[in-house]
């Protein structure tokens, strides 16, 4: 059970010409297991930059998050995907989009920019495996001029 999550901004940028996430701070989220409404983890904290340490023998991915549903064997991750990660998971997202599988097509996240006024814009992509975030709480941006 591996899905895509997208956090997506909209903003208007008066006097400013970009808006960045910024990649070395931490994310704050809430997230449940997608078989039961009942077990949250809230204000789970992470830094999308550094990942998780693994034992020798762990055959996951690397990961930022990792949380153990009552009752599951398995560690449920979440994975902040770069650049490439993303690229390759939203072309894959996007190929089911295009066979009437579901609605627009979802753009690789970026910076926003002034030409994104009053528009959602794309800023972050995660995988996550056994664990849906419910709500983003907090992240840092960087404005230039």
């Amino acid at each position: 059970m591996n899905n895509k999550e997208i956090l997506c901004i909209k903003a208007e940028l008066d006097g400013v010409k970009t808006l960045s996430l910024l990649r070395n701070t931490n994310l704050c989220f809430s997230v449940r297991n997608p078989l039961s409404d009942y077990e949250v983890r809230e204000k789970i904290v992470f830094n999308p930059s550094e990942t998780l340490e693994q034992e020798e023998n762990d055959r996951e991915p690397a990961h930022h998050f990792a949380v153990k549903w009552e009752g599951s064997k398995k560690y449920s991750t979440l994975i902040v995907l770069d650049e490439e990660g993303s690229k390759s998971a939203l072309k894959k997202l996007n190929k089911k989009k295009k066979k009437g599988k579901g609605d627009d097509e979802v753009d690789v996240p970026r910076d926003m920019t002034s030409d994104d006024n009053g528009s959602y814009v794309p800023v972050l992509a995660m995988e996550c495996r056994k664990v849906r975030v419910s709500i983003v709480l907090s992240y840092e941006f960087m404005c230039s001029t």
